[in-house]
């Protein structure tokens, strides 16, 4: 929870120019205080009378693809939240001894926080995306008989490190592809007032790449 930022009450932005464009990025995590939450909405409030246009984070998943369902947890390493579920939830069946520094919940809907279709569109990928990107780059991700022994929504048994996906080659598919998008996004866009919402980890990454165009 501490490496995630799960207990931070506020979200530490940073500001940055690209070619003509003000560029913020807030740092946001799918669980997490409802102080951060609130300051979240507080800065977005914010950034909107400086009429910021917004990109956020969101992966999309078909759940009705079980197969896609199934590679995309192996990419993962966790169990898929369920339905008009989250994290807070699938954690707690995880761990559920597990006792918390602070009161800890799911990320409000980006339209708690303030944003709709005039102000925001979402910057990220479906799940299949990053399923090709995957299976383009390195090989198909086959499925074994380890892979059907529990839903999608539980934790795999022991024999999930006997087919384990290199942890180099995931985060090329979950962060580095999805980094590359964003900083297409920003590029190519015609605002001027850019504010990014997506997870701390991504920030270093967008920012290589962009610095690099």
């Amino acid at each position: 929870m501490n490496n995630i930022g799960a207990y931070e009450d506020k979200a530490i932005s940073k500001n940055f120019d690209y070619n003509e464009k003000k560029i913020v990025f807030i740092p946001m995590h799918h669980l997490g205080t409802e102080k951060f939450y609130n300051n979240i909405k507080s800065e977005i409030d914010s950034l909107k009378k400086e009429n910021y246009y917004f990109l956020y984070e969101k992966v999309n998943l078909d759940r009705k693809d079980d197969t896609l369902m199934r590679k995309f947890r192996k990419i993962f390493s966790l169990p898929l939240t369920r339905p008009n579920s989250g994290y807070k939830k699938m954690l707690d069946s995880l761990y559920p001894n597990v006792k918390y520094k602070k009161t800890l919940i799911d990320q409000p809907s980006y339209e708690k926080l303030g944003l709709n279709s005039i102000n925001s569109e979402r910057s990220d990928v479906d799940v299949k995306d990053v399923i090709n990107y995957y299976e383009n780059k390195y090989d198909e991700i086959k499925l074994t008989d380890c892979d059907f022994n529990t839903s999608v929504y539980e934790k795999y048994t022991k024999c999930r490190e006997e087919n384990k996906i290199p942890k180099k080659q995931s985060d090329d598919a979950l962060i580095n592809f999805r980094n590359q998008i964003v900083a297409q996004n920003i590029k190519e866009s015609s605002y001027k007032k850019i504010a990014v919402i997506y997870g701390k980890g991504h920030m270093e990454g967008i920012l290589k790449i962009l610095n690099s165009q």
